[in-house]
């Protein structure tokens, strides 16, 4: 291929000869790129072009997450290796860095460049990486999902300058309970049992082997953050701080909730992700079990520092948002913790009658979320269960105002004509994550991000925060007091129950309306849509195919364990019964025999009466023959006369 047909105009720099194997998803994300008039980072455009994971893994906004915690910006030259589709070069590049990005598929690469286009500050070069050289240099060597390049490319890197990489873990947590591992193996535990020559080293490595790979390659000094769940499509990223917290198995709990992703079922998975973590964190080997690692390494600890700040806890960016309503918070501690919400932007920003109202500083307020305390009450059945809840019941009662309310407010679906009781405008989200019970036994809402253009109808909101607590329990294959037949829905109702929130299935049918519109304002999903997958999880338990493959073995073990002692108790019950039927049986034919007799004894009697009684009409008919007789009448004549006498 000759290098001037793609060249400059392409806006690809070829090296030697480029790799040109490109799958149908490269073609397909290179057309939504061409067409989007929006390539940033933040795009809409690109996020409504995800229909799958692999096209989310190109255009989800949530890519960038991974180099957020770094301090990038004009002035530094970074190079980066193995660009794919130029996800994160454009981030790169968005910060003002001088980029290089090298990728040794021709198609990606141009995928890359159309993202890029008119960036003046970003460079794409295709081929193999043995042909890539230098004289410059570069501030920062980012290497993403591989290390080996770490160990080739090492001398393209400055004095004072900085090596960045980020690999999987393959005793991460997602790994240890069974999950599929994805990029690597569609199968449990394929890392533990082996890839295959040189496959491990490719794209997974264990805590201290990554380590001593950088330490050999000169980068002594390292600092590790921890993305989750994992550094693909981080929502979350800690430090090693968090983990040295006094409170961090309820902090790191708090920012990553479930380490895997509802979506990574597995047949295989041993343990509820998120008790496992817990564990984990309880025993102190939190970051040995990290799903992924994010290593910022470089010869001394000052360049280091430059890269990354030192007095961070975490990072928390959430799920997929429309770019109005993107942010992410830094967490902070010291002896005044406080909470960083970026951008740090004070005014609301707004849709119809949705508002958000992003606070640049919050204070941090420590202790486990109502979330916690239910999860940890739940072992223990519905009743502790209903004293969490109940707590939580008894704080929103205290916001409550009578309803409806002024009829000029601004109407909403949260809100509709008939309110019994309302909460605050910024009550609309009373998540059971969104409060924190503080030392002295208080609720706190600690994110009050979402604000409405009236009063909430107090029932609703509950409704809401309760059916996504049953959704998180179902689909996330947690043990609960009920059956694992109970439905997302009918699972709402029973929570309702524990806590004065009577649910029906009009109320479902009400907040499934509602949610659609506000998650249609949200992440700009057709409403239409969000409604049919809302009425879909409702209907969906933990026994049913899309559900099953992600439940716990060990609870499912449990499970059959129960159901054989039930099957026990039910053979012993059945014996009991079928003797019993048998002394019946036994009874029944001694009573069928003394009827028997009964009738025999019955017939001999009528046999007896019924001669008794020809008898007696014989003798009747032989007297009244004696009375005809003359004699007789003599008899009888004299016996009258001698007796008036």
């Amino acid at each position: 291929m000759n290098p001037e047909d793609v060249g400059r105009a392409g806006g690809v720099r070829l090296i030697g000869d480029p790799v040109d194997d490109a799958e149908s998803s490269d073609q397909r994300v290179l057309e939504v790129l061409a067409a989007a008039g929006d390539t940033s980072t933040g795009s809409d455009e690109l996020a409504a072009g995800v229909t799958d994971r692999v096209s989310q893994y190109h255009l989800s906004r949530l890519r960038p997450n991974l180099l957020r915690p770094l301090t990038l910006g004009k002035g530094l030259r970074v190079l980066e290796v193995g660009a794919g589709t130029g996800a994160l070069t454009r981030y790169l590049a968005e910060t003002g860095a001088d980029v290089v990005a090298v990728e040794s598929n021709l198609q990606r690469a141009r995928a890359t460049a159309e993202r890029c286009r008119a960036m003046g500050n970003v460079e794409i070069v295709c081929g193999p990486l043995d042909s890539f050289t230098d004289d410059e240099r570069f501030d920062v060597l980012l290497s993403i999902g591989s290390v080996e390049t770490v160990r080739r490319l090492r001398a393209l890197v400055r004095p004072g300058g900085t090596v960045v990489t980020a690999v999987d873990n393959p005793l991460g947590v997602r790994s240890l309970v069974g999950r599929d591992e994805h990029d690597h193996a569609h199968a449990p535990w394929a890392g533990l049992a082996g890839y295959g020559p040189g496959e491990q080293d490719a794209g997974r490595w264990p805590r201290p082997r990554l380590a001593d790979l950088l330490d050999d390659a000169g980068l002594g000094a390292q600092r590790w953050l921890f993305p989750f769940p994992d550094y693909r499509l981080p929502t979350a990223i800690l430090t090693d701080r968090a983990y040295d917290r006094p409170d961090a198995v309820t902090f790191v709990d708090q920012i990553v909730r479930w380490p895997s992703s509802a979506g990574s079922s597995s047949p295989a998975r041993v343990v509820d992700d998120r008790l496992a973590h817990r564990a984990f964190l309880d025993a102190g080997v939190g970051r040995d079990v990290a799903n992924s690692f994010l290593v910022v390494a470089a010869e001394e600890a000052a360049a280091v520092g430059k890269l990354l700040p030192d007095d961070v806890d975490a990072w928390f960016f959430g799920r997929e948002r429309l770019r109005i309503w993107t942010r992410f918070k830094q967490f902070s501690a010291g002896e005044a913790p406080f909470v960083d919400v970026r951008p740090a932007v004070a005014e609301a920003r707004e849709s119809q009658w949705l508002r958000q109202v992003a606070e640049p500083r919050e204070a941090a307020v420590a202790g486990p979320t109502v979330e916690q305390l239910a999860l940890e009450a739940m072992a223990n059945g519905p009743e502790a269960l209903g004293l969490v809840l109940g707590s939580w019941r008894a704080h929103l009662r205290a916001a409550e105002v009578p309803g409806p309310g002024d009829p000029t407010e601004e109407p909403h679906p949260f809100r509709l004509p008939g309110a019994g009781t309302l909460l605050p405008p910024d009550h609309v989200d009373v998540s059971l994550t969104n409060f924190v019970v503080d030392e002295s036994g208080t609720h706190v809402l600690i994110d009050r991000e979402w604000v409405v253009g009236s009063h909430v109808d107090s029932l609703l909101a509950r409704v809401r925060a309760l059916w996504w607590f049953a959704a998180d329990l179902v689909r996330h294959g947690v043990e609960h007091p009920w059956s694992s037949r109970t439905t997302v829905d009918e699972l709402t109702m029973a929570l309702g129950t524990l806590c004065d929130t009577p649910v029906d299935a009009a109320d479902l049918y009400r907040l499934r309306i509602a949610e659609a519109d506000l998650q249609e304002k949200v992440t700009g999903t057709p409403v239409e849509q969000i409604h049919a997958l809302l009425a879909e999880i409702g209907e969906s338990s933990q026994v049913e195919a899309g559900v099953l493959g992600g439940l716990p073995f060990a609870a499912l073990r449990r499970d059959v364990a129960a159901l054989a002692e039930a099957l026990t108790a039910a053979e012993e019950a059945a014996k009991i019964a079928e003797e019993r039927v048998e002394a019946l049986e036994q009874e029944v034919r001694g009573l069928t025999e003394h009827a028997h007799n009964l009738d025999g004894a019955l017939a001999a009697e009528r046999e007896l009466r019924e001669h008794l009684a020809e008898r007696l009409r014989e003798a009747e008919q032989r007297w009244q023959a004696l009375e005809r007789r003359f004699l007789f009448r003599v008899y009888r004549f004299l016996r009258r006369v001698v007796g008036a006498r």
